[in-house]
């Protein structure tokens, strides 16, 4: 029989491990209870001869749907080269894929385009994606834009430029995820969200000129704010869908602390300076976005990313890729995503 001793000892390192478990131990919350009723439903897009695509940005062009995504090169191995696909209105792919061959004017360097973003500029496509350059013996990476040109077959690039400066800010050796819009059927692109900086590029200078910085509160658990989808304007403002990641634990993470990827929205001014008006109070969720099957990735993670969206009658569809290998569609309620989204205060 153990001594009273010995038995005040074992119960007093029961009670202290009971109260490190009890402070330290992580909240493996379910993120996917927290669906909100405006998201109606979530369907994946098979590309055939491309099972692993990611990252899908989608546009309403000539009345139909058109999506860019990237994929894995079966030689290589690298998620740079970029596909283009026609949709039917049920999102189901039309016709067969093509390659989109990145021919930019006097590149010395091997490119590597990735997470491209389609956009309508009157009745012209566009595309805004990212490629690295060598500069002063290293690699950058670079936001680019260009003409997309269909011949009725296949599209093309017309005269792609890479942006190298901006005005008032020396650029990052990373550039990406920048939010296109158009404002007086010219291209504007969002740098920044917190603080909303926005730009427009001057063609043929390979930079940008600073339209207008304006700041908000924003209390956002969530991890960094960044660019996600293209930016397009509902009634007096403009509405987009960004994304972030916090590194946590959850229900979905198999008992490690990984990063998690998530999706909001927020809305700014249709008119100069573009501040910030109103964002979602938390994330949008909806079931199956961090459930198996999990893929070998860069870093652990449980992701979903939006690269693009359009608008059809009531509803919104947001294009995503999950977990770095493949392609999703989401259907919002406008009108319920709308409501749900909370004021901002701008300090200019």
């Amino acid at each position: 029989m153990r001594s009273p001793l010995i038995q005040f000892t074992l119960l007093l390192q029961l009670a202290l491990f009971s109260l490190i478990r009890c402070y330290s131990a992580p909240d493996y919350v379910n993120l996917e209870e927290s669906a909100q009723d405006f998201v109606l439903e979530t369907k994946r897009i098979i590309i055939p001869g491309y099972p692993d695509a990611f990252n899908p940005s989608i546009v309403k062009w000539q009345g139909k749907n058109l999506m860019s995504f990237r994929f894995r090169d079966k030689e290589t191995g690298n998620t740079d080269p970029v596909g283009l696909v026609w949709l039917d209105s049920h999102f189901e792919v039309k016709g067969t894929p093509q390659i989109l061959q990145i021919d930019e004017e006097g590149r010395s360097y091997p490119s590597r385009a990735q997470d491209p973003r389609l956009i309508k500029i009157g009745e012209n496509l566009f595309v805004v994606y990212s490629n690295v350059f060598l500069e002063e013996g290293k690699e950058v990476r670079r936001v680019m834009y260009s003409r997309l040109i269909f011949d009725g077959s296949a599209f093309s690039l017309q005269d792609p430029e890479a942006i190298h400066a901006i005005e008032g800010k020396p650029l990052k050796p990373i550039e990406k995820n920048w939010v296109p819009f158009v404002y007086n059927r010219e291209l504007y692109l969002s740098y920044t969200i917190v603080p909303h900086r926005v730009y427009q590029p001057v063609k043929g200078a390979e930079a940008c000129r600073l339209i207008a910085e304006t700041k908000a509160k924003i209390e956002w658990p969530w991890g960094d704010i960044r660019g996600g989808t293209q930016a397009l304007k509902l009634g007096n403002e403009y509405l987009s869908f960004f994304h972030c990641w916090k590194d946590m634990f959850s229900a979905h993470s198999n008992g490690k602390k990984i990063s998690h990827y998530f999706i909001a929205a927020y809305t700014f001014s249709a008119e100069p300076p573009f501040e910030l008006k109103r964002v979602s109070p938390e994330p949008i969720f909806a079931k199956g976005f961090y459930q198996e099957p999990y893929y070998i990735t860069w870093k652990p993670l449980r992701c979903v990313f939006p690269c693009g969206y359009i608008v059809e009658g009531d509803n919104i569809w947001i294009s995503y890729g999950r977990q770095d290998h493949e392609v999703w569609v989401m259907k919002l309620d406008k009108k319920g995503l709308l409501k749900s989204l909370v004021p901002l205060e701008t300090e200019y």
